[in-house]
């Protein structure tokens, strides 16, 4: 599995209002195959640029675990741990395959290999678009 996202919250804080957020993300778990492409569909600010952005560490997910690189018989294991309550094996399998432990260039390589594409990623205007 190239990338695996469970329990992934995003929550805002709401300006003004002490102790409220906003849920934009809540309770998600994905999982992406090497080479899969996968598009996410739901209206307008029901989270689907925030999990995006949160899964490939543009912004900290709020809760959560994003596993890189994991390979399925230790996903199984992990998820199989978090039914149990086990959070030792699952602490443990974290601390190989994390995502959210990853900085600099190596933050840089996680987040060229997963490659999202957030909608209108590129607009092309003036000399340039006539060039294309």
């Amino acid at each position: 599995m190239i990338i695996a996202g469970r329990n992934l919250k995003v929550y805002f804080p709401v300006k003004g209002v002490r102790g409220a957020s906003v849920r934009a993300v809540d309770d998600v778990d994905v999982e992406v195959e090497e080479g899969e492409i996968v598009g996410l569909v739901g209206e307008s600010g029901s989270g689907k640029t925030t999990l995006g952005r949160a899964l490939i560490r543009l912004i900290e997910p709020t809760a959560g675990e994003i596993l890189f690189e994991i390979p399925d018989h230790d996903l199984e294991r992990y998820d199989e741990a978090r039914e149990r309550g086990d959070v030792e094996t699952m602490k443990l399998i974290s601390s190989k395959y994390s995502a959210l432990r990853l900085k600099g260039k190596a933050l840089k390589e996680f987040r060229r290999k997963v490659g999202i594409v957030f909608q209108d990623p590129l607009l092309l205007t003036g000399p340039q678009a006539e060039d294309s």
